[in-house]
């Protein structure tokens, strides 16, 4: 696949961004929660829409991944419980000129960081 980022238009959380891990044996699905303490926090940056113009849609089409990549990360999506519909994506760097708001989540909300 050729290199992109990736975006979500969910205003909550993308749960493809969930950690997993392995216990006894199992892949065991995360949550926004669990991440958080894997990751020592959680950040996100908000970007204007023009940023990222491309749907999943488009980056099946683009993307050049194999058709068992594109299935793959529909799966993952699926078990999830993610929308595709909801992901952006761009095949450039976003510039920090295009960043709306920085923020980070504290206490279970989402605070701003940095506009």
């Amino acid at each position: 696949m050729r290199p992109a980022v990736w975006c979500s238009t969910d205003p909550q959380w993308e749960p493809t961004a969930n950690k997993s891990v392995m216990r006894d044996g199992q892949l065991h699905l995360g949550g926004q929660l669990s991440t958080a303490r894997l990751g020592g926090g959680l950040a996100r940056i908000e970007v204007d829409q023009t940023a990222a113009p491309y749907t999943w849609a488009d980056c099946k089409r683009m993307s050049g991944e194999s058709a068992t990549g594109i299935k793959r990360l529909s799966l993952a999506a699926r078990d999830r419980d993610a929308d595709p519909k909801l992901w952006r994506i761009s095949f450039e760097l976003i510039p920090a000129s295009l960043w709306v708001v920085v923020e980070i989540f504290r206490e279970g909300a989402w605070t701003t960081y940095r506009r």
